[in-house]
């Protein structure tokens, strides 16, 4: 009798889902795997939206973790997923990104001593005050097999020791997702809704707490909304929780009174997708928008001192800005004034087959 290879593929934020799900399928289509699917339960709610949307399979386990600040979401996973471990003595753990839940997996993995994978491995912005980034370098410290979604991220573990036979280079697996979705996004009709007219608009997404519950950025942000706001629609599909920090700061009315800014509720990631696609600009902070934006070849401003995805700059539609009034004012007018889709490239090997790799690689199929 041939036993499958066991695996433990592990989900807790929302971005996770997205490169959870082409995994999940190339496992399911690898005969020699048998993948078992655990959600941690961070932002559940959340969650269960974009399982019905993209048609994520029901988790075989649910840790029904709540939420709590990163000491206490770590310590409870722990408690919850050692005991599963034990129970399944998987051939490998596999966690993806740089979220706690994948520290905290990945932390019980080890400690039952299993092997542990960690896909998106590699990735630095090289600055430690950031909570991701040491949880990236701690993921990556203690895993057995690591999948870097850019050269970048080969490059970075190499300098940190990693043993070369430890390492590969996959590609993006939520560009794996994205680029299966490409159909459903065309047939939104999230624009009708929202009345724009494709390139007509720029996408605002603010998510990190450096931009919004600080006084002075967010208001250096606001002025450059209102000069933009003068000549370009701004869709601000926004979570509850910038609202809240908003009106703490006593800024967010106004925020909601600069010219052609319109608020819109959190939106599936199917409408985002194409709102984001026909969008003329993205002003962002998130790493999930940057990568997006590069696939979708739209250009990006991402408000943020630094990046760990360095492909969405050297070949991507990504540019650092400054979070200062002058620098967005300025960065949008070239961009208005010089962008073209022509001028950027694709990352290598974002081509929608990272998952395959990882699941030949996994298999033992890799040449």
């Amino acid at each position: 009798m041939i036993f499958a290879m066991q695996l433990l593929c592990v989900a807790g934020v929302w971005p996770d889902f997205y490169k959870i799900v082409p995994l999940m399928m190339a496992f399911k289509e690898e005969p020699s795997i048998e993948a078992v699917f655990v959600h941690t339960g961070k932002y559940e709610r959340l969650g269960q939206f974009f399982f019905d949307e993209l048609h994520i399979p029901k988790p075989d386990i649910h840790l029904n973790v709540g939420a709590g600040s990163a000491t206490v979401q770590i310590a409870s996973i722990m408690m919850r997923f050692e005991p599963i471990v034990l129970k399944f003595k998987p051939d490998y753990v596999l966690v993806v990104g740089d979220s706690d839940s994948a520290v905290a997996c990945g932390l019980a993995a080890v400690n039952c001593r299993s092997k542990l994978i960690h896909v998106e491995a590699g990735l630095r912005c090289f600055d430690r005050t950031r909570h991701d980034e040491n949880n990236r370098i701690l993921v990556d410290s203690i895993s057995d097999l690591l999948f870097a979604s850019e050269p970048s991220g080969v490059g970075n573990l190499l300098r940190e020791g990693e043993y070369p036979s430890n390492i590969y280079f996959i590609g993006n697996a939520m560009v794996d997702t994205l680029l299966a979705c490409k159909e459903k996004i065309d047939r939104s009709d999230i624009l009708g809704r929202l009345r724009l007219e494709k390139r007509q608009y720029a996408v605002l997404s603010l998510q990190q707490t450096t931009n919004i519950d600080n006084r002075e950025t967010f208001r250096e942000i606001t002025e450059a909304l209102e000069v933009i706001g003068k000549t370009l629609k701004i869709i601000f599909p926004f979570l509850p929780q910038i609202k809240k920090n908003s009106i703490g700061l006593k800024q967010y009315q106004s925020m909601s009174s600069i010219e052609n800014l319109t608020f819109v509720s959190h939106l599936g990631y199917l409408d985002y997708l194409c709102l984001l696609r026909n969008a003329r600009l993205s002003i962002t902070d998130s790493d999930c928008v940057q990568e997006e934006t590069t696939i979708l070849n739209v250009p990006c401003i991402t408000l943020s001192e630094n990046t760990e995805r360095q492909a969405t700059i050297t070949h991507g539609t990504n540019r650092l800005v400054h979070a200062d009034a002058e620098a967005i004012t300025m960065n949008y007018l070239d961009i208005i004034l010089n962008w073209s889709a022509d001028m950027h490239t694709m990352p290598e090997s974002w081509d929608g087959m990272a998952a395959k790799r990882i699941a030949l690689i996994v298999s033992g199929q890799w040449d």
